[in-house]
Order: C-alpha cells, then sequence, then structure tokens
C-alpha cells in the first residue's frame, strides 16, 4: 500500500498539537511547524496549477479558480477573529512601546495565526476534508494520553513531592499542577479538555464512525480512563474556576443530549464534592481571610479586575498595549494607592507587595490592553461563536460545551493569553468551523 506523506504529516502534526496541550510548548510547536509544512505544500500546489490553468497550459478546474475562500463565505465569528487579529498586530506595532518586546510578542500570535490560516486559505479544507477522522482520531487519542501523563506525574508529584516526568523535586508540592506545576494553565486547560472529550465519548454515532469495531472499545476505554484521571487529577489542583469550567461544560453536554438522569446524577456527585471539601476544609469551600501578612486569591483577583476597570477608564481608545497589563499594573496600583495584596518570599522571608500578573479576566485583559475596538471584537467573537455552536444539533452537542466551559474559566482566569490552553481553545474552534463549511458547501 503506498503511503500518503502529506495525510501522514498532517494528522501526526495535529496528534503532537494535542500532546502538547499539557505536556509542554515543544510538543505544541513540533505539530505546529509540521501542519505548516503540509499547508505550505499544498499551498504551492495550488498556486503552480492556477498559474498553469492561466497560462493555458491546463484546463481550469474548480479548485484553482477558488485559491482563496470568498469572504462571503467566511463566518461571522471568522471574519470578528480576523479583525481581532488586525487589533493585536496594530496595538503591537502603534501603542507597545518596548521595541525589542514587539517581535516576541508578534511570535506568540503563531498559535492564533497559524489556525486561523487554515480558516482563510481554500486549499486547507482540501487537506481536512479526506483525513478528517484519522486526525480527529489521533487527537482525540493524544489529548487523552496528554490529560493521563500530565495528571499521574502531577498527582505523584503532589503526594510524593517527587515528579517522575520531570525526574526532580515537584516545584508546587501543595496543589497538583500537572508536569511543570503551572497550576492555572493545567486546571483550566482541563476545565476545557474535558467536556470535550466527555461530549465525544458519549457520542455513540460519532465514536463508531472514528473506530471500527474491533478498536472501538480500547478507543473508548482510553478516553473513559483519561476522563477518570482528569477529573482527579483536576480534584487536587484545587482551582475553583477550573472545577467549576468542568461542572458548567458537563451540565451542558447533558442538557443538549436530555440525559436527564445523568444530570440529576451529576448535581448528586458533585454534592458529594461539596461535602467532601467542606470536612476536608479544602480550598474548594474554604474562604480565607487576609491578614497583615497573608493575601488569598479572591482579594488578588479582585484587585486585578479593579486595575483593569482603572487602566481602560484611563487608556479607554488604545488600551495599554496588547499582553502589556502585566507590565503596567502594579504602577496603576502604586499611583492609586492600592493596598498591597500579593506575598513574595525573598530569601524565604515573606514580604508584603503587589502583585504583577494578568487581568485574571479575558475580556477585563481585552478591554485594558486593546482599548474599546479589542474589547468589543472579542466579545462579539466570542457571541458569534456561540451563536454557530449552537445553532445545529450535532453541533450543540459537541462543540458548545468546551465552549462555555471556556467563556467560563474565562471570567476568573486569563485563558485566551495562555499557550497550551489556547491551542486547546484554538483545536475546538478549527473542529467546530471545519466541519461547518465542509458540511455547508464541499470545498
Amino acid at each position: 500500500m503506498k503511503l500518503d506523506h502529506k495525510k501522514n504529516t498532517f494528522v501526526i502534526g495535529a496528534g503532537f498539537l494535542c500532546f502538547g496541550t499539557f505536556l509542554g510548548g515543544w510538543s505544541i510547536a513540533t505539530g505546529q511547524i509540521l501542519i505548516v509544512l503540509v499547508g505550505l505544500f499544498d499551498l504551492t500546489v495550488n498556486v503552480i496549477r492556477r498559474i498553469r490553468s492561466k497560462s493555458g497550459t491546463k484546463p481550469e478546474n474548480e479548485s484553482a479558480s477558488r485559491f482563496f475562500q470568498p469572504a462571503s463565505e467566511f463566518s461571522v465569528s471568522l471574519k470578528l477573529f480576523l479583525v481581532l487579529l488586525g487589533v493585536y498586530l496594530c496595538s503591537i506595532l502603534f501603542v507597545v512601546d518596548v521595541s525589542e518586546d514587539k517581535g516576541t510578542l508578534i511570535k506568540k500570535l503563531r498559535n492564533l495565526m497559524i489556525p486561523i490560516g487554515f480558516l482563510v486559505l481554500a486549499p486547507c479544507f482540501r487537506v481536512w476534508k479526506p483525513y478528517w477522522k484519522a486526525t480527529l482520531r489521533v487527537s482525540l487519542l493524544s489529548l487523552s494520553a496528554s490529560i493521563t501523563l500530565a495528571s499521574v506525574s502531577g498527582l505523584i508529584g503532589h503526594f510524593s513531592g517527587y515528579n517522575p516526568l520531570i525526574q526532580d523535586l515537584q516545584p508546587y508540592p501543595g496543589r497538583n499542577g500537572g508536569v511543570y506545576s503551572m497550576v492555572m494553565t493545567y486546571a483550566y486547560g482541563l476545565g476545557i479538555a474535558l467536556p470535550a472529550l466527555f461530549s465525544v465519548v458519549v457520542n455513540r454515532v460519532l465514536m463508531e464512525r472514528l473506530f471500527p469495531r474491533r478498536w472501538s472499545i480500547w478507543g473508548t476505554g482510553i478516553i473513559w480512563m483519561a476522563l477518570a484521571i482528569g477529573v482527579v487529577g483536576l480534584y487536587f489542583s484545587y482551582t475553583r474556576g477550573g472545577a467549576l469550567s468542568l461542572i458548567v461544560g458537563v451540565t451542558v453536554v447533558l442538557v443538549c443530549r436530555r440525559q436527564w438522569k445523568l444530570l440529576a446524577g451529576l448535581v448528586f456527585g458533585v454534592s458529594i464534592f461539596i461535602v467532601i471539601s467542606l470536612i476536608e476544609k479544602s480550598r474548594y469551600t474554604e474562604v480565607e481571610k487576609p491578614t497583615e501578612l497573608k493575601t488569598t486569591s479572591h482579594t488578588e483577583r479582585y484587585a486585578q479586575w479593579k486595575t483593569a476597570v482603572g487602566l481602560f477608564s484611563e487608556n479607554p481608545i488604545f488600551g495599554v498595549g496588547y499582553r502589556q497589563f502585566e507590565a503596567h499594573c502594579v504602577d496603576y496600583k502604586i499611583r492609586h494607592e492600592f493596598p498591597r495584596d500579593h506575598i513574595k518570599r525573598i530569601d524565604h522571608t515573606p514580604h508584603l507587595t503587589w502583585l504583577r500578573s494578568h487581568a485574571h479576566n479575558n475580556f477585563l485583559e481585552h478591554f485594558a490592553t486593546t482599548g474599546i475596538l479589542g474589547g468589543l471584537c472579542f466579545l462579539a467573537f466570542a457571541v458569534a461563536w456561540v451563536r454557530e455552536a449552537a445553532g445545529v444539533v450535532e453541533y450543540r452537542q459537541i462543540f458548545l460545551p468546551p465552549l462555555i466551559s471556556f467563556i467560563v474559566g474565562g471570567i476568573l482566569e486569563n485563558t485566551f493569553f495562555d499557550s497550551e490552553v489556547l491551542t486547546t481553545v484554538m483545536l475546538v474552534y478549527l473542529s467546530l468551523q471545519v466541519h461547518r463549511m465542509n458540511s455547508e458547501k464541499a470545498c
């Protein structure tokens, strides 16, 4: 049997992208390179075909004449996303005042530009359509493997203090943060990925199409195992926003599928979860009070929200610059005499200071950093995405749950600028858009 190198490269690239969502940027970068290579190859082939058709050496065919997808066929959310990318780029070029940061910031846009580029360039649909089954199958298994490995290694590190994957002491043993103890990235990523896996694995029709009968038990078992391990890992991250995202996402799945008995079971399970948290006096239900040398996550988050609103009020048109909230937040707090809201340890001695971080909210972060245009574009993009995901029963059952989880988590954390979480979000968005366009009109 002749190997299809383009198909294999594309599918492997998608697998690396999913594998990197919880195991680091090296895997994400590898996947991006492989997929871009396939896209460039297909792009070059179609350019040559178009030139030959125009020169008369070869009859013009439909794929060559429709080299670029007409803008009228773009979804509303994609058009808004393109405007948002333009706002990001203009903000980097004309608002960010640190010249050495501009190249780094433009480089960070690749996590958005690569998937959006695939949606804009028509030839890429010709890659996805014949490969969608293999790509989705490998992506689901890779994502399941990523969740399992990261969660198991993080749990071992959490309980023993030694992380087997990094072969070193757990950097943050108090809470499970996956491989690298980036607790927020790990937990909020799970809050999106677990509902996505759950929405697929409970869809018997889709699972039967993806996996041959002799492999369906193994494929389903791997996904269910990843779900179970991921839930345990998320619990011991003690991240309330990530847990809330998961609960809301699973609820959306059950409501869309009208599984009322399972929904009642979920309510019972959440009740047990709350009882255990109360007995354990865990971070989920224990509301700590700040003292002279002690701050809490809710006081820090509230301070960041208040700072974001203040920075936007001072810079309503252009904002302070794409991804520049962290660089300006402490200065704003000092100028406006905010109380110190963060404990920083210097030589093992705690010092009360101001938190230098992002806005802990996707929407406030956009308004503060990209001004009124960027904030409204991001808000409109989210609304348009929800409408597209909820418009068809099939989309509603599969794509709406992780999207709602992303929105809920984004109210409590800035997840749209986190590379690993953003990769998960873009995979969900890319899958929905390609599925919509291929279903409505073959390319």
